[in-house]
């Protein structure tokens, strides 16, 4: 190598030493840790709706809960769960009025109430956080009420707008709120429960959507401009504001959980400025809305939305400050939770939830310290670690070393078994004879499932308490934990604690019910029950299942399992087709009837599409339901829960299952943290110690840096070489260039490949539409995409309307001449692709696509680009040193290294490179990425484990093709003339082996822009390669169709510049 060579080779291993060197694992920026900033991630993708009339799912609820303001709320530590007043002044107390709205006492029945009347009086001084929807000039005018399209343009921020304003909350925002409800513009998952007890809230909905109707006529429903609904205009008897700070709700009749609702988001206060300004044109195709970007008077406010990768939340500068709770619950002052009784919250400045996929990573981030909690919303993570300590005696002794908190409780969601009353097997039976063998099984079958066993020792990651009922432990009602809690049907108490019957106990009463030995006692055939499961079979989920399998063999009864994914599974059990299934529930509120319902007879499944998916009925339990429904917490309503708990343990609709634990992960600097499914305000709860993270973080994280010096070594290396065939193929660069002129025929060559790509690209695209088209229906991608507990026809028709999927799939009967083909599916979310067009996203925040791509690419070539270099150099390098070295062991220990390095899955690099350089070594961050510079630290460890997964077969392949060029007559003759063998291998043996790897590093180009799909997920890198795995693993087909058509015009283009560069490579190649 030349001396101007080595130097180059010798600066940029030093360049590159020294970047590592300068690197450390820490996925934030420098001096971020020293901030009041909670940390945590998210993952998936970001929360679909952030409206809150329409949010209805947990990853939403750290946003929505802390960014809006219901009424009231619960106290923090206490438990039962007490109610407690939000922006009211208390928790209103209903008067009650009959038929003729005269007055009725407190204590009068139920039948003889008409309506139950709450006047909820809010405080004064509450203010919005800063937005400039309430941005006005001196005049007091309005500054962004009135923008055209041109004035919003690129804006996809509210902090894009110079202004911003606020208000006082007034009691008519919450009536505004409630009309929300009544509009189909809007998924609101709960209008059906609102309109059943608020009253005139159903006839306000026709109303409004007659009126709505007008608005729109003319626009097409896919149109993602809409003129401002402005429900300031028509009154709703139901919901009213007697003054400026006293909200007054009428509900039919007496219904004591109405209380409950109030503390919910969906019960938030929403300005009507809020709708006016995200209503305006082009406000909503740049992401500019309700969906996004909240507006409330809630402790925090989004500042920063970037899909799929972060969500930043700033101390709302207008919030009013409440004073942390100085009581609790017995324990609570013994675990530190009173410690900042009376001081003034949120303690925290800025909430930052960061997009980690995977769990491992994210494990790893937190007892790396960069994660003060996991997942704000998910209290299973507290489980995991649990199980953890409890699997190693050492691992529990670094947790409890670095001063790890889990703390652990049973709070309010259940698992359980459900038997399909329907069911001629399992079910209640059509002849008593049958109804008592029936119930016979399922008690056996109750008994036989260990729930102590399967989720309490063996899935410890899951685990839970074994359950006695449908009323869980924490809720007034429930009975759980106590002696006279537990089912006599499946228990038994010895020396007072409850003992599962045994397996004889369950044999003898599988025998009564007609299956002896689980046979059928007249044809001797054996009992196969079919198990229906919500999700598909996967490694990480058949362990349980093949433990269920287990229990139902221990009385000899065979189970099938019938797993399928989770809309074959809805769809089966709307049916009423399934016969032993799975299912869960997660409380609504802090109240027996949210799990007493579930067991109602007319909220059954099937076929009134309730929430009773076994199809139970039994008319006492419905009697007493509906005495059980009216009455307020008490030893009234204590009797009659008792008395329909004894109904259901007797009939056995479920075999109950488990209480599942509920259990949070903190840092020793992170404060008062207690489990919570009910308490969705948390972050305005936890206070952070910076100075002691920043010490933490230090003391866990030192690098270990010297193996930086066996890295320079190897580095130099490879430069070196590198550098020696970089040299060679430069002067072949430079020659080729010289000589190389454009065919005469390469216009009409180009002219063909692009007639035939576009054919190709036809083609892709028809077999696509035809394939997603095939697999699900509109209806089945609407209710994906609608997510919640409740989804209705209604929604799903306006979901199909507002993405154009209410259209014929290819030919529109109702449409003439042009409009019979362009009226469709197929010419509005396939054709227009080849305009790249791509349109909006399934998802329901309905993302621009298009924009995604644009903004996505450029990460994915920070990427793609240098690892594409770096494998084309690398690869030929190596090939060219075992070729120079051929028949030695040098090439023999190279052909098995590239072997070895060609037979491991990249999934092992991965694990291997992350735990290697992140954990042991600490150099860099094992999951995240920064823009700018910053991304060297994020993208160096990706870029050199992809190179090393690839460069085994790639060096492989080039070998064989050198050697085969070895052994022609023109090397024989530059030998002959006495050139050595490194001039024969660079000057001839390289130069006529182009084209073979212009062929192989060809087909790579494609992926340059597109991304790695695995990497770029592993350690979330927020490029179209993430980008795809997050359409996929969200169903969300608009982005899949968009990115395979894509990929398919970049592999036809790529394939065109292969077949041109084959000309300069070798001047013998014609494209005629």
């Amino acid at each position: 190598m030349h001396g101007p060579m080595r130097g180059w080779g010798a600066r940029w291993t030093l360049a590159l030493t020294l970047v590592l060197a300068a690197c450390n694992n820490s996925p934030y920026p420098d001096g971020a840790a020293a901030t009041n900033t909670l940390f945590n991630s998210f993952d998936e993708r970001s929360p679909r709706y952030l409206d809150p009339t329409a949010s209805y799912s947990n990853p939403e609820t750290p946003y929505t809960y802390s960014a809006y303001e219901p009424m009231y709320a619960y106290h923090y530590l206490k438990r039962p769960y007490e109610l407690i007043p939000k922006t009211a002044e208390a928790v209103a107390h209903p008067r009650y009025v009959d038929k003729a709205g005269q007055p009725l006492p407190d204590d009068a029945p139920a039948d003889q109430i008409a309506e139950s009347i709450y006047d909820v009086r809010l405080k004064k001084g509450i203010l919005y956080a800063p937005h400039p929807a309430f941005a006005k000039n001196d005049r007091g005018e309005y500054l962004y009420h009135q923008l055209t399209r041109e004035q919003v343009g690129d804006k996809r921020s509210p902090w894009d707008f110079e202004k911003q304003g606020t208000r006082e909350l007034v009691a008519e925002d919450y009536v505004y709120a409630f009309k929300r409800h009544a509009t189909t513009r809007i998924e609101a998952p709960i209008f059906a429960i609102f309109s059943e007890y608020v009253i005139g809230l159903k006839e306000y909905a026709e109303l409004v959507k007659a009126e709505d109707a007008k608005l729109l006529h003319g626009l097409p429903a896919s149109s993602p401009d809409k003129p401002f609904l402005d429900f300031r205009r028509w009154p709703l008897a139901g919901v009213t504001a007697p003054d400026s700070h006293t909200v007054r709700f009428r509900i039919k009749g007496k219904y004591p959980q109405w209380k409950y609702w109030l503390a919910m988001t969906f019960s938030s206060p929403v300005p009507w400025e809020a709708d006016a300004f995200y209503s305006q044109p082009g406000m909503n195709a740049n992401g500019l809305s309700l969906v996004k970007w909240p507006v409330g008077t809630g402790p925090y406010m989004m500042t920063e939305y970037v899909q799929d990768r972060l969500h930043v939340m700033k101390r709302n500068p207008n919030f009013r400050g409440e004073p942390y709770p100085c009581e609790g619950e017995p324990g609570d002052k013994e675990k530190g939770l009173l410690d900042d009784c009376g001081k003034t919250m949120p303690f925290v400045d800025t909430v930052v939830s960061t997009i980690v996929k995977e769990s491992v990573p994210r494990k790893e981030m937190f007892k790396q310290g960069y994660l003060d909690v996991p997942e704000i919303e998910r209290p299973e993570w507290g489980v995991q670690f649990r199980a953890d300590m409890e699997d190693s005696d050492k691992v529990r002794a670094d947790y409890e070393a670095r001063g790890f908190l889990f703390p652990q409780a049973t709070d309010i969601n259940n698992w359980y078994l459900g038997f399909n009353w329907l069911d001629p097997v399992v079910g209640k039976g059509d002849t008593p004879e049958q109804q008592a063998k029936n119930r016979k099984l399922r008690h056996a079958l109750s008994i036989a499932i260990d729930w102590e066993e399967g989720y309490g020792r063996i899935f410890r990651n899951k685990g839970g308490v074994a359950a006695h009922g449908p009323v869980p432990p924490g809720v007034f009602g429930s009975r759980e934990g106590k002696p006279d809690g537990i089912n006599p049907v499946t228990h038994q108490l010895v020396d007072g604690k409850p003992v599962r019957r045994t397996i004889e106990d369950a044999k003898k009463l599988l025998a009564e019910a007609g299956y002896p030995d689980g046979r059928d006692a007249k044809t001797g055939k054996p009992l196969v029950l079919n198990y229906d499961y919500q999700r598909a079979a996967t490694p990480d989920i058949k362990p349980e299942l093949d433990w269920m399998v287990k229990q139902f063999a221990k009385l000899g009864v065979q189970l099938e399992i019938r797993a399928t994914d989770y809309n074959q599974f809805q769809d089966k059990v709307l049916k009423g087709k399934q016969q032993i299934f799975w299912w869960g529930w997660l409380a609504d509120y802090p109240d027996a009837e949210n799990f007493l319902f579930l067991l109602y007879g007319p909220n059954a499944k099937y076929p009134n599409q309730g929430e009773n998916a076994a199809n139970y009925s039994n008319p006492e339990y419905d009697r007493l339901y509906r005495i059980m429904q009216t009455l307020e917490d008490g030893p009234e309503k204590q009797k009659v829960i008792d008395q329909m708990v004894a109904v259901v343990r007797e009939d056995a609709p479920w075999a109950w299952g488990y209480w599942p634990y509920v259990a949070l992960a903190f840092q020793p600097w992170a404060h008062n943290g207690k489990p919570s499914i009910v308490v969705r305000d948390l972050a305005k709860y936890y206070r952070i110690d910076p100075a002691l993270r920043v010490a933490k973080q230090a003391e866990w994280n030192q690098p270990v840096r010297w193996p930086l010096a066996l890295i320079a070594l190897a580095l130099l290396a490879m430069v070196l070489l590198a550098g020696a065939a970089t040299a060679r193929a430069s002067l072949l660069l430079r020659s080729r260039s010289r000589s190389w002129r454009p065919e005469p025929d390469m216009l009409n060559y180009l002219i063909r490949r692009i007639g035939y790509g576009v054919l190709i690209l036809i083609g892709v695209n028809l077999l696509t539409f035809a394939l997603f088209f095939t697999v699900n229906t509109p209806d089945d991608m609407a209710r994906l995409n609608i997510g919640g507990k409740r989804v209705t026809q209604d929604q799903i028709e306006k979901w199909k309307a507002e993405r154009g999927y209410d259209k014929p799939l290819y030919w529109n009967a109702k449409e003439q001449g042009a409009a019979q083909v362009t009226q469709t599916i197929l010419w509005e979310r396939s054709v227009s692709l080849f305009a790249f067009q791509f349109g909006r996203s399934d998802a329901r925040n309905a993302i621009d696509i298009g924009h995604e791509i644009k903004t996505r690419m450029g990460v994915s070539l920070q990427l793609a680009l240098p690892l594409f270099i770096l494998q084309v150099i690398a690869s030929t390098a190596f090939a060219l040193l075992l070729v120079f070295f051929r028949h030695s062991r040098i090439d023999f220990w190279g052909v098995v290294l590239c072997v070895l390095m060609l037979s491991i899955s990249a999934l092992f690099y991965i694990i291997v490179g992350q735990y290697f350089f992140s954990r042991v070594l600490r150099l860099v961050p094992i999951n995240g990425y920064a823009p700018g510079l910053d991304a060297v630290k994020f993208l160096v460890l990706p870029i050199m484990l992809s190179l090393l997964s690839r460069l085994g077969g790639e060096a492989r392949l080039y070998r064989a093709m050198f050697l085969e060029e070895i052994g022609r007559d023109y090397v024989r003759t530059a030998r002959a003339k006495g050139l050595s063998e490194a001039v024969v291998l660079f000057r001839h043996v390289l130069k006529n082996a182009l084209i073979p790897i212009i062929t192989s590093a060809g087909s790579y180009l494609p992926y340059v822009f597109l991304g790695s799909l695995v990497f770029e997920s592993f350690f979330g890198i927020p490029g179209l390669g993430a980008f795809v795995i997050e359409a996929i693993s969200g169903q969300d087909f608009a982005i899949v169709r968009s990115m395979v058509f894509l990929g398919a015009l970049l592999y036809i283009a790529s394939y065109v510049v292969i077949d041109v560069a084959y000309t300069w490579a070798d001047p013998r190649v014609r494209l005629s």
